[in-house]
């Protein structure tokens, strides 16, 4: 209903009694390259491209699927998802443990700048700023950490102190962020003990409270055991599956292996089988591409979304492998110009 006013919705005949069936036949799977130059219209003004009117907001990703940072669109409705989409990772992280115990005291996110740019009539910024701006008056205000003129901060070693210096002081129950991030402050907290020589003492000893250490944005890898003994062995790691394009998936059970599919937060899921994916030939994969219903667990799949953001059946780039069904679990496998493919056997990041 919204597409039908927009320069897309009319090129592809888009109406609110639109079938799925319709969808797919008059709208091809396409990569980021195509919405480009629409995005590119978009950021100079130009109403009713992907969604009705004019967009304001855009975030620029940090680059990791094809190298190089993308610009993408965040209407609110977009907002709206982001702000669904974390309130349910955080409700499915209270279900798991059995009470909300986390929602008492302060969220501190450690990452990259969430300043706004001005870019010619419209603001940009990161993933970590699209995050804080889409929180309600009374999660900013009540939840989210550190202070705006530390968060607008850029990335380093001043940053983190900042953080120490502002936060120790105050009530922490959960940290976000990447795990190298996440790593880097709990390093900086730990030693800050006036203790000569210095000692490395648990997060808990700072932040009695803390009990959820809540990252995304990579695997914990090499991180996890350094950062086990850095937090305390209370502090319950959650993974939430987190991009520019959306709240794909959190983690629902203290197994991490699985993390649960958000189907109700305003994206639409699609999948191709890996074994079919072709970035040359991606427009013509619309016969390949799988529901939710018609995926089978322990196979790779292309990620394709639709978004409130006007991006339509768009691959993401990333792999994802599902582990269970009922209810969808599924994990990040890799990316799909992540992969070998020297002897016409496509490895994955994951399998190497």
């Amino acid at each position: 209903e919204r597409s039908a006013g927009t320069e897309f919705g009319r090129l592809h005949n888009l109406t609110a009694d639109t079938t799925y069936a319709e969808f797919c036949e008059k709208v091809p799977p396409r990569p980021h390259d195509y919405f480009a130059p629409l995005i590119a219209r978009m950021a100079a003004g130009e109403p009713d491209v992907l969604i009705p009117g004019k967009c304001q907001l855009f975030v620029e990703t940090a680059g990791t699927t094809n190298f190089s940072p993308k610009l993408l669109p965040v209407p609110e409705p977009m907002l709206a998802h982001f702000r669904h989409g974390l309130r349910d990772a955080l409700y499915l992280y209270s279900a798991r443990v059995g009470h909300a115990g986390v929602f008492l005291g302060r969220h501190l996110h450690v990452g990259a700048s969430t300043a706004l740019t001005e870019q010619s009539g419209h603001q940009r910024t990161g993933l970590d700023g699209i995050l804080q701006l889409c929180l309600t008056p009374w999660a900013e205000a009540n939840l989210y950490a550190p202070p705006a003129a530390i968060a607008q901060l850029p990335s380093g070693p001043a940053k983190i102190a900042a953080i120490r210096q502002a936060m120790l002081p105050q009530d922490v129950t959960l940290l976000g962020g990447n795990p190298a991030a996440l790593s880097g402050l709990a390093l900086a907290v730990s030693q800050s003990s006036p203790s000569v020589p210095p000692t490395i003492q648990p997060l808990t000893s700072f932040w009695p409270n803390l009990e959820c250490c809540a990252f995304t944005g990579a695997a914990l890898g090499l991180h996890a055991e350094p950062l086990r003994a850095a937090l305390g062995a209370t502090v319950n790691f959650h993974e939430i599956y987190a991009a520019a394009e959306g709240i794909i998936a959190a983690q629902d059970e203290r197994s991490p292996a699985g993390l649960s599919l958000l189907t109700a937060s305003g994206l639409f899921f699609e999948f191709i089988p890996a074994q079919r994916f072709n970035d040359n030939r991606l427009p013509a994969a619309s016969a390949t591409c799988l529901s939710l219903a018609q995926v089978e667990i322990d196979r790779d799949y292309e990620l394709l979304v639709t978004t409130p953001a006007g991006l339509y059946r768009y691959a993401t780039g990333d792999l994802v492998r599902f582990l269970s069904l009922d209810p969808p679990r599924l994990q990040w496998a890799g990316r799909t110009q992540g992969q070998l493919n020297t002897f016409g056997e496509r490895v994955t990041e994951q399998e190497i």
